[in-house]
């Protein structure tokens, strides 16, 4: 039995021998090939990731011009009217709601407040944890007020958000979410 083994190891060996033998061998031409088209191949990849000309100093420019309008409109601003950035839309989220959107407050807030809807005449307050967890879901309200009662204790040291959920809407609308702290 060894004997076999022995044999069938030495026509492996054998075997193998050969098709090296007849294995192509690429030629100098073909190594050159592959390597030009290697070296242009990275030549466009650098040519991707290198900015166009110009781009930053448009860029820059841009960033300067939208600048001096948000100045202008605030300095231009009517006075005794709310500043244009309070009450805009950023994001589709409206800056006018209690508690403020990245505000830090003390204690569990004592009121939410929210812009009314065309959509709707319905609301629902949801109030979830940092996790996305639901902590508190309010029952239909006509109002956009909640004056917090018991039922919403929060804890400090976490980071909490609100979303109001237009019950009316179609496609299932909503204003949020806004986020607080607690310290």
């Amino acid at each position: 039995m060894t004997q076999q083994s022995d044999r069938s190891a030495d026509d492996e060996s054998r075997l193998k021998q050969q098709l090296l033998k007849l294995a192509p061998k690429p030629s100098a031409q073909h190594n050159d090939n592959v390597m030009r088209a290697a070296e242009a191949k990275a030549k466009k990849v650098a040519a991707l990731r290198q900015p166009k000309r110009g781009t930053a100093r448009w860029f820059v420019s841009g960033l300067g011009i939208a600048a001096s309008i948000v100045l202008a409109a605030i300095i231009t601003w009517p006075p005794g009217n709310e500043s244009p950035l309070v009450t805009a839309e950023r994001g589709g989220r409206i800056a006018d709601v209690v508690p403020v959107d990245g505000a830090t407050v003390h204690t569990t807030p004592s009121r939410f407040e929210w812009p009314a809807s065309a959509e709707t005449r319905q609301y629902q307050l949801n109030v979830y944890s940092d996790a996305a967890e639901l902590l508190w879901s309010s029952a239909p309200l006509t109002d956009t007020t909640w004056n917090v009662g018991d039922e919403l204790n929060l804890s400090k040291g976490a980071r909490y958000f609100w979303v109001v959920d237009l019950l009316e809407s179609p496609g299932g609308k909503s204003i949020g979410p806004f986020w607080f702290s607690i310290e």
